[in-house]
């Protein structure tokens, strides 16, 4: 009786040192989520004004231009339609991105409950858990291409903006 007690007590052990070893793992990549909020802290309003502002002066010039268009004008305005373009992909990226970073913590949440509960053997854990590390580290490889993307772009869209101020002066 003794032996069996000590057995189940070093099993009881075990499972419970294995248990916090998980719930830390499940912390640390919560936590490795979370940092990636920095990589979201993006003003998005400003390229979605950017967009509008785009779409106004392309209106502009296709309503009211009356000159010829020259080659150079016309390479412009192809390249500020591509500006356009890029925003319009990153503000979508932006949204699906912060919606996913709401999802995975949520599910990390999830996995965390359940390993709390022992709901989850061993390999249900490493399979939910190797999803969720993938997802996480895809996520934030993600959010950095955003915040690259729209910053690199923004010298030549100031620049653009300022060569096409038509239908803009009044």
């Amino acid at each position: 009786m003794i032996i069996l007690s000590f057995i189940g007590l070093l099993t009881l052990s075990y499972c419970s040192s294995f248990n916090n070893q998980k719930l830390e793992i499940i912390n640390e990549l919560k936590d490795t989520l979370i940092s990636n909020q920095e990589n979201l802290a993006i003003d998005i309003a400003l390229f979605k004004y950017r967009i509008e502002e785009i779409e106004q002066t392309l209106r502009n010039y296709h309503n009211d231009y009356k000159d010829t268009i020259n080659q150079d004008l016309g390479l412009k305005l192809s390249r500020y339609k591509v500006l356009k373009k890029i925003y319009n992909k990153q503000v979508n990226e932006y949204d699906f991105c912060t919606q996913e970073q709401k999802e995975l913590i949520q599910q990390l949440e999830n996995l965390y409950i359940d390993v709390k509960a022992n709901r989850l053997n061993k390999d249900a854990f490493k399979g939910f858990f190797a999803k969720e590390k993938i997802d996480t580290y895809n996520l934030i490889e993600r959010s950095k291409g955003i915040k690259k993307s729209l910053y690199e772009i923004e010298p030549e869209y100031i620049k653009l903006q300022k060569e096409l101020t038509f239908g803009r002066e009044g």
